[in-house]
């Protein structure tokens, strides 16, 4: 019986040799499917990841598109469940020289059709690795738009995944937009029978990205509610969160997905709770079933920092009387207290705005002379997070730090005279960067703090100053925000439908410091009523602001400049009478000396529509 010989192996069996006679790109075709068994060998093998660098080390010269991909993409899925190999992985010359073949063959690559699946291993890689590798991501951009017909849903899906996850949109414009545009036409061919996880995947890429097309998710959104019952919890949390990223409301899908949940919720990690409930309440899409088991569930939970607040967040704009809403926040907020170092600024301010909107009726009866009757497991909350927004208050973005000062102001707490001092400051220190919707956020917030009277007035004067330069929108927001407050202080006076109504800005003599008497503000003697709603915890979609009125773009211009030593919002030398109209309009008249002329109100006009019966 013959012997096998020395050095002859089962792993060598297949492999060529010098005498074969084979050479140039004949040899090359015959050698690559030996080194890709090679790298699938080495992948099953214990180590396997420095088995795969080994491989890649020995044989990066003779590598095609094929074996380069094959290598990277069993290298990223062994390092999803190695701790820290990622990091390893991105500091390793074998990796560095792997993306430097890739880049090659990427420049050039035939016509083959394994490329579209070579492209979406390579960029699915590289984004469960973290490794932004500008140079393959722009050849795999360019490639995948111009053989985007040759790519399959899950292909497609798993690409635009993976340059959303990496923030390509932000990074690199230029490939992303024509990559998703180029995209968007492809899968709407390819949605009918594309699976509910191409989609969901394909979706939460274009929310990411912020490339979403409407008649694209109305296409997706028809073909899953086919098949629904093969999605997990992850799937449907993408779905909801994808479209209530977007603001692409469709109650029918969303009654089917929340029906579909509500017996599997025991399914849902923490993330995909959280991310299902923050997509309902962005479209303000509310069912009664899923929103009290998982307010329920979500009590028995590890919840992170981010998962709190988009819970909560989502439960106050949903029903933030509903009971099931206050017994989740008595329940989750003493927890935040062991973990509040780990917050981020924006997760602080919207837990504690959330939580003063679901226990706003307490502190309603404050407005009566009563104490507020706020539980003791919120106050405990707010005063532990005093110091810390103190310590942190300039991490916190304007819309953050606003919803922190109204929150208090919701609650009747009043803000430590330190704080009280630092917020003065850091609001003021803003001013000269801050644009106007920032202006009139921060207004609004000083209006629902009685505490900051003072810094409401020097807003109000700075509003008032910076009045014409407001684009439409942002002039409209503070008129509705006034007829709104105009309404409820004085709602036997309604105008008749149809009407127009007329909301005087006013700009008379003050009897204090920086524009006194709050009557003498930007918007009327009351100010401007707080926000209604919340701040979202994630950026405000596009549909949220409102929408633009022919009549707030034809506001009249600049008032003309006041005259005398007390006329204006700065006005403060002689006393000052104000009296409020009901309707929402001031004036002003200055008695006594150092009372000057103020030029007249400034009148904005906004007529109401009809509305369809």
């Amino acid at each position: 019986m013959k012997g096998r010989g020395r050095g002859r192996g089962r792993s060598a069996k297949n492999e060529p040799r010098e005498g074969d006679g084979l050479a140039g790109p004949l040899a090359k075709r015959t050698f690559c499917p030996w080194i890709n068994s090679q790298i699938i060998q080495a992948s099953k093998e214990e180590n396997g990841i420095h088995r795969i660098l080994g491989v890649v080390e020995n044989c990066i010269q003779d590598m095609n598109l094929v074996n380069l991909s094959t290598s990277l993409h069993r290298l990223a899925k062994l390092s999803v469940n190695t701790p820290h190999s990622d990091q390893m992985l991105r500091q390793s010359p074998a990796m560095k020289q792997l993306l430097a073949g890739i880049a090659r063959a990427f420049q050039m690559v035939e016509k083959d059709s394994s490329l579209p699946q070579s492209l979406s291993n390579v960029t699915w890689s590289l984004a469960t690795l973290r490794i932004g590798d500008f140079q393959v991501l722009e050849l795999a951009g360019t490639l995948a738009v111009a053989n985007m017909k040759d790519f399959k849903a899950f292909e497609l899906a798993s690409l635009l995944w993976s340059f959303a996850k990496l923030g390509a949109a932000d990074t690199m414009p230029l490939v992303v937009g024509p990559l998703f545009r180029a995209a968007t036409s492809r899968l709407m061919v390819c949605v009918p029978g594309a699976g509910f996880r191409s989609l969901a995947t394909a979706a939460w890429a274009f929310a990411t990205a912020r490339q979403a097309s409407q008649r694209l998710f109305r296409a997706i959104a028809k073909e899953v509610r086919t098949c629904l019952p093969t999605a997990n919890s992850q799937e449907l949390a993408n779905i909801v969160w994808a479209y209530g990223t977007v603001g692409h409301r469709d109650d029918q899908l969303f009654k089917m997905i929340a029906e579909e949940s509500v017996p599997r919720l025991e399914e849902f990690k923490t993330q995909d709770l959280s991310n299902t409930f923050w997509g309902f309440a962005s479209n303000d899409f509310y069912h009664e079933a899923f929103f009290h088991k998982a307010l329920i569930l979500a009590q028995g939970l590890q919840l992170q920092p981010q998962h709190v607040a988009n819970i909560l967040w989502a439960a106050a704009r949903l029903q933030r009387k509903h009971p099931s809403a206050r017994q989740a926040a008595l329940q989750m907020i003493p927890q935040c207290l062991a973990f509040l170092t780990y917050f981020k600024p924006q997760e602080v301010a919207s837990t504690a705005h959330a939580v003063a909107k679901i226990f706003s009726v307490e502190a309603d009866g404050y407005e009566q002379g009563q104490p507020p009757g706020i539980p003791l497991q919120i106050s405990m909350f707010f005063s532990a997070i005093t110091p810390w927004c103190q310590e942190h208050i300039g991490l916190f973005s304007d819309q953050s730090l606003a919803n922190i000062v109204s929150s208090f102001g919701i609650l009747r707490i009043n803000l430590h005279p330190t704080f009280l001092a630092v917020v003065e400051q850091q609001v003021m220190a803003r001013l000269k960067a801050l644009d106007h919707g920032a202006l009139v956020v921060f207004f609004r917030a000083a209006v629902q703090c009685p505490q900051l009277a003072r810094l409401k007035s020097q807003l109000a004067a700075i509003l008032v100053q910076e009045l014409p330069n407001f684009k439409s929108k942002e002039a409209e927001v503070l008129v509705l925000h006034e007829v709104s407050e105009a309404r409820r202080r004085a709602p036997r006076h309604r105008a008749k439908r149809g009407r127009a109504h007329e909301v005087v800005l006013g700009r008379g003599a003050g009897t204090g410091p920086a524009g006194a008497s709050g009557a003498s503000g930007a918007c009327g003697s009351g100010g401007v009523q707080g926000a209604n709603g919340l701040a979202r915890p994630r950026p405000a979609r596009g549909s949220d602001a409102p929408r633009t009125s022919e009549a707030a773009a034809r506001s009249p211009g600049s008032p003309s400049a006041s005259t005398g030593a007390g006329a204006g919002a700065g006005a403060g030398a002689g006393a000052g009478a104000s009296a409020s109209a009901s309707a929402g309009a001031s004036a002003s008249a200055g008695t006594g000396a150092g009372a000057g002329a103020s030029a007249g109100p400034r009148v904005v006009r906004c007529r109401r529509r009809r509305r369809r019966r």
